[in-house]
């Protein structure tokens, strides 16, 4: 059902944008005539018409003309019109006074959109006047007479109390205002609302299926939304395939969140092939937006030569954009830099400044890094109680080289008072921490000896995993058996799967791989999962129906 959706709005895009300009001249010539006449509403079309170019040759300053015409005669979308070409300075040159005169003369008309813009006019002050409240009054009114853009406006302010009272109950009756019209905005906040609970009953399901029509429609918000929602399993079956194809769609279209996840899989090679290239060049993109986290990352990257040529001073420019931003991990860099003497002259005290600036901020890289300083007397009086002392921060942070070093401290008894029980403690939250970070890195498929596979029992809601033979192969009389590789993870769900033989029909194979997203699978030699695993499975099609997984 979610990819019929999608098909079905790139059907209805494609169908509306086909042979549009040969189709439209004919119309171009009758509302002209129209326009001719004296018709406003027609002197409006043509004028949006040369703005466009749709059904002409594009040309602003016709389009001006005509929009100009029919505003005069008092028409209110094209006072709109007119107000928009003023502020955009399309046919004529950028003037915010004319634009809020005619935003004005469409508002006094009940015009939605012109009661919209007038209230971001006021709201920024380009009208000479900065007025929150009066902004809202238009931005409610507005709402109120049917724009969608207005209702999600509204309910995304009473969602974040921006301007108003936070108000869930209001939030959401401006959002599904906004929804039923197709906002994929207000399509993606009430997925936000359902999602975490808030006015209404969590509901997972019901968010996922709000984030997945705007992101049928290409918002990039809701494509990475969904894409979590697949990649945490949140009321979906857990689908690494399906969150990367989501997150990819976003991270094209320069989402920065979603560029900055697809950098971090490529890196790992999760869910996709390693590529340190790939990765690079995403963090590039963020770096260069003033993304400070992207800016320490690439400096790293330099740092380290991965992806890139390795190249200390390019590292150290990039730690330093960070640290204009006050980025903690920009600071740690920088003081690793001190301390190991890349691209630096080595200075034990410059690198114990830049750890303890980042400390400050609660960075356990920092905090970490502070303790080994004390434990090795670098820069500092050499010190086991202070070494402790910080390496008990950062393990309180989660960070696992201190739990590590704690445990081995309190194993010997360096420092400290030899304590068996104490050194098991750190060692057990170490190991918890490795563990929980390696649940979703999958071998390399390409890598796997497939002749000593895991063996495992797959469970799917029935027989056929609820996929219909495609309409196309079965017009074609094709059928075949996919043998799959399949990584499941450890709530049994599938984390990775590749195509290891076809079955010759790329409609066949693609349909087998959208069984397993309804499947679990449990092991054969155990009772519950130990650690994510490879294993393979079959699917036949035969005809007329009689598929299924083997």
């Amino acid at each position: 059902m979610p990819k019929l959706i999608c098909l079905v709005v790139s059907i209805a895009l494609l169908l509306a944008g086909a042979g549009a300009f040969g189709q439209n001249s004919t119309e171009y010539t009758a509302q002209l005539k129209l326009a001719q006449s004296g018709n406003a509403q027609a002197q409006d079309k043509v004028g949006a018409m040369y703005l466009s170019g749709d059904g002409v040759v594009k040309n602003a300053d016709e389009a001006f003309k005509w929009t100009m015409q029919a505003a005069e005669s008092g028409y209110a979308a094209a006072q709109f019109h007119l107000g928009a070409m003023y502020a955009a300075g399309q046919g004529t040159a950028p003037d915010n006074a004319a634009a809020v005169k005619w935003y004005r003369l469409a508002a006094d008309q009940n015009n939605a959109e012109a009661e919209l813009a007038l209230g971001w006019l006021v709201l920024r002050g380009l009208n000479g006047k900065n007025d929150p409240g009066e902004a809202i009054r238009l931005f409610a009114l507005a709402a109120t007479h049917g724009s969608a853009n207005a209702q999600n406006e509204m309910g995304w302010r009473y969602f974040k109390g921006e301007g108003v009272s936070v108000d869930d109950e209001a939030a959401l009756k401006w959002l599904r205002l906004a929804a039923d019209q197709g906002n994929v905005r207000a399509l993606t906040t009430l997925g936000l609302m359902y999602q975490l609970g808030r006015g209404i009953p969590q509901d997972y399901s019901a968010a996922v299926r709000l984030y997945r029509l705007a992101a049928c429609q290409g918002f990039s918000n809701a494509q990475y939304s969904l894409s979590l929602m697949y990649y945490e399993g949140i009321g979906v079956p857990r689908n690494q395939r399906g969150a990367i194809k989501w997150m990819s769609l976003a991270a094209k279209q320069g989402y920065g969140p979603a560029q900055s996840f697809m950098a971090e899989m490529y890196e790992a090679g999760n869910g996709v092939k390693p590529d340190f290239g790939q990765s690079a060049r995403l963090t590039l993109l963020l770096a260069i937006q003033g993304n400070a986290v992207a800016q320490n990352n690439l400096g790293w990257k330099y740092y380290t030569g991965s992806g890139v040529t390795q190249d200390f001073q390019e590292a150290l420019k990039w730690f330093h954009f960070a640290i204009n931003q006050n980025n903690s991990e920009g600071k740690d860099s920088l003081a690793e830099a001190y301390r190991d003497g890349n691209g630096v002259a080595q200075d034990y005290s410059e690198a114990m400044k830049w750890f303890r600036r980042s400390a400050d901020q609660e960075n356990d890289h920092a905090q970490f890094h502070i303790g080994e300083m004390y434990y090795d007397g670098h820069g500092v009086v050499q010190s086991y109680e202070e070494a402790i002392k910080w390496f008990r921060l950062a393990a309180g942070h989660g960070n696992v080289e201190a739990q590590l070093k704690l445990g081995e401290m309190f194993k010997s008894g360096i420092g400290v008072g030899t304590d068996q029980k104490e050194a098991e403690k750190w060692f057990a939250l170490a190991d918890e921490k490795k563990s929980a970070a390696s649940i979703t890195a999958a071998a390399d498929p390409e890598k796997l000896d497939t002749n000593h596979l895991d063996q495992a029992v797959m469970h799917c809601p029935d027989k056929s995993g609820g996929v219909i033979y495609p309409p196309q192969a079965k017009r074609d009389h094709q059928q075949g058996t996919v043998r799959l590789l399949v990584y499941i993870g450890l709530d049994g769900y599938v984390l990775d799967s590749r195509i290891s033989q076809s079955s010759g029909a790329e409609s066949l194979d693609q349909a087998a791989l959208n069984v397993l997203d309804a499947c679990t699978f449990s092991p054969v030699t155990s009772e519950r999962i130990q650690s994510p695993f490879w294993t393979s499975a079959e699917y036949v099609w035969k005809l007329p129906d009689l598929a299924g997984l083997q």
